[in-house]
């Protein structure tokens, strides 16, 4: 009876190995984690973890590097968004903003940056510039040397969770979503303009949106809590096999 314990241990590995073994097409590489985001890098695909840090998994070798709050200069353990920039992978994790260039971590918080919070849930680079979205907090740009906020006084839905981003040219597109499970719609700014696209006021069947990409043909498409997907274009939607493939795009943090 002594070696019950590891007998069990024992069954359930090979019963999960066995599960795995009958698809033979699949590999899995988090034993289970849960996964928030992903960023590919050509060779490299870094893998966020919504409480197991960040991975990052060299795709010729399989070989896979662990990040955490311990051994790194991981701000939290919690990663909700990422994004790469040339030699440099942006980080939003629950307690502030980290950039890693493959041996230095910088971290950025409201202590030590133009941050308006330390819960980063949404990032995307334009030109080498980083939009970072928050929980609540509103909208920051960073350039490298100063920083740019955007909040309530600017445009009420930035009171709200920022569950994605999308650059597309001098469009910032962001989907929102709150705590409650109810999102506030799809936000626009165009760098003068703000606008906002929900149930109410467009065909955009659901107010939660956490994915928005944007095709070749112009299309905006947002991914929806409960109303599925639904595509946006100023003059009418095209649906082109050619020209229509996603050349732009970001799928916010699911979140427990």
């Amino acid at each position: 009876m002594k070696n019950l314990p590891t007998l069990v241990v024992l069954c359930a590995v090979a019963s999960w190995s066995n599960s795995f073994a009958q698809y033979t097409d699949w590999v899995n590489y988090t034993n289970g984690q849960l996964v928030c985001v992903l960023a590919d890098n050509g060779n490299e695909l870094w893998i966020g973890a919504c409480e197991g840090g960040l991975v990052k998994l060299d795709k010729a070798t399989e070989q896979m590097t662990f990040y955490n709050h311990a051994n790194s200069g991981l701000p939290h353990n919690a990663v909700w968004a990422l994004v790469v920039d040339g030699n440099n992978t942006w980080i939003g994790t629950e307690n502030g903003l980290a950039k890693f260039d493959g041996s230095n971590w910088t971290t950025y918080d409201t202590n030590n940056s133009g941050l308006p919070g330390n819960i980063i849930t949404a990032l995307a680079i334009d030109n080498g510039n980083i939009w970072i979205g928050t929980n609540g907090d509103g909208l920051a740009m960073f350039d490298g040397s100063n920083w740019t906020t955007y909040d309530t006084s600017h445009f009420y839905l930035l009171n709200y969770t920022i569950s994605c981003l999308l650059v597309d040219g001098d469009e910032i597109w962001f989907g929102t979503s709150t705590y409650s499970g109810e999102g506030v719609g799809l936000g626009m700014f165009d760098g003068a303009d703000w606008a906002v696209y929900n149930a109410r006021n467009s065909g955009l069947p659901d107010d939660w949106v956490f994915a928005v990409a944007v095709d070749g043909s112009g299309n905006t498409w947002s991914g929806t809590w409960q109303g599925g997907l639904a595509a946006y274009r100023e003059g009418g939607v095209i649906i082109d096999p050619v020209v229509g493939h996603v050349r732009r795009g970001t799928v916010g943090r699911v979140r427990p």
